[in-house]
């Protein structure tokens, strides 16, 4: 079975490996099919690297689905019947759920809504979120804060190894923390990227004040580091940095980069994934390693 050609009108995105279109029969408003373009008869067919671009294309539809249709759910349904590889989006209205596939498809004849879709696929920002590695002071048990410490050698290659990560993800500019210890991991990473990079203060981890550079066990006598609202002295509660790193995100929303890395530290790392999940800072989706990269996307 040939897989059939788009209408024109309904792209809503293509590029050399696939396409998005709203689907010709459609069970649902907004029904949107995502096709792999050369003649590929099932998923496992595809090598690993295809795989994840093609669902990393899926994800970013279906948002862009959810953002125009103002839906909170979107089916993602996989047939094989033509013996091909594609995608069905279905938009979700109801709360009965299953039924979506009782409705009979309808031949789609107003294409306008592909165009409101291709303008949210437009106005998405990826973050590629990385910490530095190990430094001098983590060894000793230094609460780093706004004072600085070098990298360790494992703290090197650990900035080498997001490096090999970050390669192929079409980094147009990095920002960094302007401490010492992200400048280097920044710097280590972008030799293989080889784009600008953009050091700024407001990503910086939290002002621990007078206990900057000081022992942690000394400062867990004075602070609780359990209490985001709790400022440090002369320093900020780790709410006040939140705000901080979370007004910084916000004016990248003005910027014309589709693809950001952001080199930071524990602290606002862990404010950004608590804001992006809706957790507690405590949370476990707020834990993270030196040796990842957390991808998150910024709607303008």
């Amino acid at each position: 079975m040939k897989f059939p050609k788009p209408n024109e009108d309904s792209i809503i995105y293509e590029d050399d490996k696939l396409y998005a279109c709203l689907a010709s029969d459609a069970v649902a408003t907004g029904h949107v099919i995502v096709a792999w373009k050369k003649d590929v008869p099932d998923l496992h067919f595809l090598s690993g690297k295809d795989y994840v671009y093609l669902m990393e294309k899926v994800d970013e539809v279906r948002d862009a689905i959810m953002k125009v249709l103002g839906v909170e759910k979107v089916y993602l349904v996989y047939m094989d019947e033509a013996k091909h590889v594609h995608w069905h989006l279905i938009p979700r209205y109801n709360k009965k759920g299953y039924n979506v596939f009782l409705h009979n498809p309808v031949k789609i004849k107003d294409f306008s809504l592909a165009e409101k879709i291709k303008d949210a696929l437009g106005t998405k920002i990826t973050l590629y979120i990385v910490r530095h590695g190990e430094t001098a002071a983590d060894k000793k048990g230094i609460l780093k804060g706004h004072g600085d410490s070098d990298l360790t050698v494992k703290g090197i290659g650990s900035a080498a190894s997001l490096a090999k990560k970050l390669k192929d993800k079409e980094i147009d500019v990095i920002y960094t923390s302007d401490l010492g210890r992200c400048l280097t991991t920044a710097n280590v990473i972008n030799k293989l990227l080889d784009v600008d990079v953009i050091k700024t203060e407001k990503l910086r981890e939290r002002d621990f004040g007078n206990l900057n550079s000081r022992p942690i066990k000394l400062a867990s006598q004075v602070l609780n580091f359990s209490n985001p609202d709790e400022i440090a002295p002369s320093g900020e509660s780790f709410n006040q940095m939140k705000v901080r790193i979370l007004k910084f995100l916000d004016t990248l929303c003005d910027c014309d980069y589709k693809n950001i890395l952001i080199v930071t530290h524990e602290g606002p790392l862990r404010a950004i994934l608590s804001d992006y999940y809706s957790v507690p800072f405590g949370n476990k989706k707020c834990d993270t390693e030196t040796s990842e990269v957390y991808k998150l996307d910024l709607h303008k």
